[in-house]
């Protein structure tokens, strides 16, 4: 009988350094989708900060606690990352779903990790613009995309059927952008 285990989708990479930045793929966790009923998102926020002490965040945010962090990702949509406990939101408020393998998470860190992806998406990644626990349902090389800012990186949400094409469009973008910024040694004269 085959001996099969759940792998993450970048369960063979190993840190990625080009030039300042560095790629990795967070640890895993699950993720559950909260979709509160149409009227009853102030009962499932309040339900959820009965149980965890996180209401649900408001739109393009992110609120987190040592065991549990919920994302926006779109209207009426929230990733619970963590610790989500059974029953944490009543039904009659909102709809709870486990995606934990519906996802593929890379976190991009260094300085100037907001060039990087630039070089695929219209979304301005400025801190003024995007600032510390902001978060973004967007295009990104023509691919849907949630980015999460955190304190000194970010990470890219895409879907898991898109994990080699977001791995392989990001080791292009920083190959091309950490060769563009390269400085040639000086000529003798």
């Amino acid at each position: 009988m085959a001996d099969l285990h759940a792998e993450t989708p970048f369960a063979t990479l190993k840190p990625v350094q080009i030039g300042p930045w560095v790629l990795t793929e967070p640890a895993p966790e699950p993720v559950h989708a909260i979709l509160p009923l149409p009227g009853a998102h102030a009962e499932a926020s309040d339900a959820l900060r009965a149980v965890t002490g996180l209401g649900l965040p408001g739109p393009g945010q992110s609120v987190e606690s040592p065991h549990l962090r919920c994302l926006w990702a779109g209207r009426d949509q929230i990733l619970a990352v963590g610790a989500l406990p059974p029953g944490a939101i009543p039904p009659d408020c909102a709809m709870v779903t486990e995606l934990s393998d519906g996802w593929a998470r890379l976190r991009l860190a260094g300085p100037g990790w907001e060039d990087v992806l630039a070089r695929g998406t219209p979304l301005d990644l400025r801190p003024s613009a995007f600032a510390v626990h902001a978060t973004a349902r967007t295009e990104w090389h023509h691919m849907a995309v949630l980015l999460v800012r955190l304190s000194s990186a970010v990470e890219l949400w895409v879907m898991r059927s898109y994990a080699e094409t977001a791995l392989a469009h990001l080791r292009r973008d920083m190959t091309q952008l950490a060769a563009r910024h390269r400085v040639s040694p000086p000529q003798g004269r």
